[in-house]
Parts: C-alpha cells; sequence; structure tokens
C-alpha cells in the first residue's frame, strides 16, 4: 500500500498504517516529498509506485490511501492509472473524478480531520 500523507510526512504514514498493514500482511511505502500543493504528484505518485514494484515482489495488487489533501491525490491517480483501490480517509474529489476511477474506491470519513491528530487538542475550562 502506498501511503499520501498531505504535509509529506512519510514516517507519520507509516505509523498510522503499520499495524493495519502488519494484520494484512500488506508492505507499506510513503514518501516525503509528496504533499499538497506539489503540481508534480501525479508524475512523483507513478514513479512511487514503479520503484515499489521493480524493487519488492509487490505483485500487481496496488492499493493507494492517502489522509485529507492525500486522499484527494490519491483518488486523482487512480483516474488515471488502474490500480487494485483506494483508501480515502477525510477528503473527497468532485463526483466525476470518483466515476473515473478506474479502481474500487473506499472512503473514511469522520467528526475530526486527519490533521488535528498532529497537535495536542486541549479542552478550554
Amino acid at each position: 500500500m502506498l501511503v499520501i500523507d498531505p504535509h509529506g510526512d512519510g514516517e507519520s504514514a507509516v505509523n498510522f498504517f503499520k499495524q493495519t498493514a502488519s494484520l494484512f500482511g500488506m508492505m507499506l511505502a510513503c514518501s516525503n516529498l509528496i504533499k499538497n500543493g506539489n503540481l508534480h504528484y501525479l508524475r512523483e505518485i507513478n514513479e512511487l509506485t514503479e520503484d515499489v514494484t521493480s524493487r519488492f515482489s509487490a505483485g500487481d495488487r496496488i492499493f493507494l490511501a492517502g489522509f485529507s489533501g492525500g486522499a484527494r491525490m490519491a483518488l486523482s491517480y487512480a483516474g488515471f492509472r488502474k490500480i487494485s483501490g483506494v483508501l480515502a480517509c477525510g477528503a473527497l474529489v468532485p463526483a466525476l473524478a470518483i466515476q473515473r476511477a478506474k479502481s474500487g474506491i473506499m472512503c473514511i470519513m469522520g467528526y475530526e480531520d486527519y490533521n488535528f491528530f498532529r497537535r495536542k487538542l486541549t479542552r478550554n475550562k
């Protein structure tokens, strides 16, 4: 599974997915370069995909996951290249982009955005 973090924080993305990856016997790959505002994210996701599949026996089952803006990038990429599936956490794209996707899509939404986990939330008293 390739995980896209909106802030280009590959270590954080790995930490959020490592338990699930271990449970399902999946390999994780992330990038510290692909992040919100990166105009070349489609090319860089493609390069990451090719790098992982050429270096490791990943087979033909490639999944993309993303948080927030990373979810939008993963969904957008799925419209251009057939992958096994997308796990989009906390963000969606317009319906047309979902219709263009060449793979299955699972979306997880909640009351808080992934980005809130980066800072300690305090309650005013």
